[in-house]
């Protein structure tokens, strides 16, 4: 049986805390969000199976009379559309995150056409994130249900309410949702893989060694990558290390461990840099996808991050490969 098409939503959120009193105003930290904003060009495609689509509407607003942010998903009432399950994961932690102890709230589900609520959610915002990153995510859902299918023209609301703060700082984060038609599933398994919690500056998680680099270019270019110097080994492995091309790159990719550090060069000029692994102020730190294996499409990855959100069918990219016997970087095949 084909697994159905799938369409995600990913939405940058922003809560504004001020000691927890006042009027909340939900924010993008990059303006991509004004009050019922419907995200309609944060949608990737999770699979290429010819069977019903699953497509979602997201619009994200402020609570009104509470600090918070109330996201509507609906599944829209279109002729392709099925009846779904919804999921949602962070994709991202807070942002800053040693501030998030500080903050207390609540994460519930409001139903259509009640006044049902779910709370899965309760505790400080790293809690809350952390809960849903470890458990893969939840279903949205009504009262006495596993899951809720709902049908097209259906909408849920998914409430974040403040309801404390010793802070005033204002916080940036990622959910992503994800629509699974209810015709061949259950709606008891998730969609995602579980996320590792979220660190704060406090603590320190060892990088991992470099398992590969990957080059991309949008233009139809020789690149021959070189490595130099490359150092601060774990178990084999080098951390960082400086690379150089012949010709300008977009985006450079870095795996390590299951994770993925992101180089962006917009003007597409870059010919050499130094790269770390774990994340730094120079690149984009992301844990591993949901449900992908994004080794195999590194450019698309960093498209799908920072661009269109395809890599160009014109580009170029060559990908190098650890090979720890030689201690070396050799070209993938």
């Amino acid at each position: 049986m084909d697994k159905p098409d799938l369409t995600r939503r990913q939405v940058l959120s922003g809560i504004a805390v001020s000691g927890g009193a006042g009027a909340l105003t939900g924010r993008g930290t990059t303006g991509l969000y004004s009050d019922g904003e419907l995200f309609t060009n944060n949608s990737v495609t999770a699979s290429t199976s010819t069977a019903g689509v699953v497509d979602l509407d997201v619009a994200v607003d402020s609570l009104g009379d509470a600090d918070g942010l109330v996201y509507t998903v609906e599944v829209p009432d279109l002729a392709n559309n099925n009846p779904s399950y919804i999921w949602v994961q962070p994709v991202t932690c807070p942002d800053p995150i040693d501030a998030a102890d500080d903050v207390n709230v609540e994460l519930r589900v409001e139903c259509p056409d009640s006044d049902e609520t779910v709370t899965i959610g309760e505790g400080t915002l790293r809690g809350v994130i952390d809960g849903l990153r470890t458990n893969a995510g939840e279903p949205l859902r009504c009262s006495g249900e596993t899951a809720r299918c709902f049908e097209p023209g259906e909408n849920v609301e998914l409430v974040l309410e403040v309801t404390g703060s010793g802070t005033t700082e204002d916080f940036a984060f990622e959910l992503e949702f994800y629509a699974e038609q209810c015709r061949y599933n259950s709606g008891a398994t998730t969609p995602f893989d579980s996320l590792a919690q979220c660190d704060t500056g406090d603590e320190t998680t060892p990088a991992k060694g470099i398992s590969w680099i990957a080059f991309c270019s949008g233009s139809d270019v020789a690149l021959a990558p070189t490595i130099h110097d490359p150092g601060d080994f774990d178990d084999g492995a080098p951390r960082s290390l400086t690379w150089e091309t012949t010709s300008g790159v977009n985006y450079v990719v870095v795996k390590a461990g299951q994770n993925f550090t992101i180089y962006e060069y917009s003007s597409g000029n870059t010919t050499t840099d130094t790269v770390t692994t774990g994340g730094n102020d120079d690149a984009d730190f992301y844990g591993s996808e949901p449900k992908n294996n994004r080794s195999s499409d590194p450019c698309e990855l960093a498209a799908e991050k920072f661009g269109s959100g395809s890599f160009s069918s014109s580009g170029t990219s060559v990908k190098l490969e650890w090979d720890e016997e030689n201690e070396t970087f050799t070209e993938s095949s």
